[in-house]
């Protein structure tokens, strides 16, 4: 065991039985264990893929840093990662690590590109634009220990033969995501999570007005901006076009409504997000996903 880490009241202990270095040569590897296996637990982690040079991945990650410290350009902003941090870093982003401290070690929870995007439809990623703006956030000491050992679980779960193990690894990931919003929103304080850029805000005004309609220039209007200079901004922000957030969230509230809420027909889902007829609905729902409603409610 190269080390342990002990709490007051409850007792946990970190334990590293091997460190890893994810570099140049080994990370084709571990890109295809992630790709085969969808949610992976990697531990021990003491070096980046790569240094002083961007980097982009088309893959989810999930850190907690246990020792040490990373000084990093995340999608152009000056990030520090360090002791007891998390960090999350979304598909498609560039991460550009400038510094790592010979002491740094740390744990991953990375999901496939494949495995994202299914998720991304089940899972409510409220907080997406909050995390690209400033990737990290300090733990408590009881925080760390729960997040750790939520993260031993994925990670028995993923070593086991358990003929439910993809579900078993998605709930646990879900858990883990809700648990880590939760710590944010109790650590910082209302001046930091107020959205700082109009991608934040554009997300939440989705969540709020999806049902009333799915124009950009709806959501323009909302905040007084042209839809061309809207769009462009959100692109510049997000990488994607406003039109692709609005899409995105309703096909994940039209997965959601389907595997949830066995009480209403197409009908009602289609009212409740907004769409002008049932036909337009399905329509789009089968463009987006290869199925129609109907199909995609009976397969779950």
């Amino acid at each position: 065991m190269n080390g342990s880490r002990k709490y007051d009241g409850d007792f946990f202990y970190f334990c590293i039985v091997k460190k890893v270095k994810i570099d140049k040569k080994s990370i084709l590897q571990f890109e295809k264990q992630i790709e085969k296996e969808g949610i992976v637990v990697i531990d021990g982690i003491t070096q980046v893929p790569v240094l002083d040079e961007p980097y982009s991945t088309q893959n989810y990650f999930y850190g907690i840093c246990h020792a040490g410290k990373i000084a990093a350009e995340y999608n152009a902003h000056h990030i520090h990662y360090g002791q007891q941090e998390v960090s999350i870093v979304y598909p498609g982003r560039t991460l550009w690590v400038k510094q790592l401290s010979e002491d740094f070690i740390s744990t991953l929870v990375v999901v496939s590109a494949t495995e994202f995007k299914e998720l991304s439809s089940h899972i409510t990623f409220r907080s997406r634009f909050l995390y690209e703006e400033r990737p990290t956030f300090h733990l408590t000491d009881s925080q760390y220990a729960n997040l750790m050992n939520i993260i031993g679980t994925i990670r028995i779960v993923g070593s086991s033969e358990a003929s439910s193990r993809k579900q078993l690894m998605e709930s646990l990931l879900y858990v883990l995501l809700e648990m880590t919003d939760h710590y944010r929103h109790e650590n910082e304080t209302q001046e930091e999570l107020a959205p700082q850029r109009l991608s934040a805000k554009f997300y939440q005004a989705i969540a709020d007005h999806h049902g009333k309609s799915h124009s950009v220039g709806y959501y323009a209007d909302l905040f007084f901006l042209s839809p061309k200079y809207f769009s462009d901004v959100i692109k510049k922000e997000t990488g994607h076009s406003a039109k692709h957030w609005i899409c995105t969230y309703l096909i994940r509230e039209a997965k959601l409504l389907l595997r949830t809420r066995r009480d209403l027909n197409i009908q009602q889902i289609s009212d409740m997000l907004g769409y002008d007829d049932q036909t337009s609905f399905s329509r789009h729902f089968k463009k987006e996903t290869g199925m129609s409603p109907t199909k995609y409610k009976k397969s779950e």
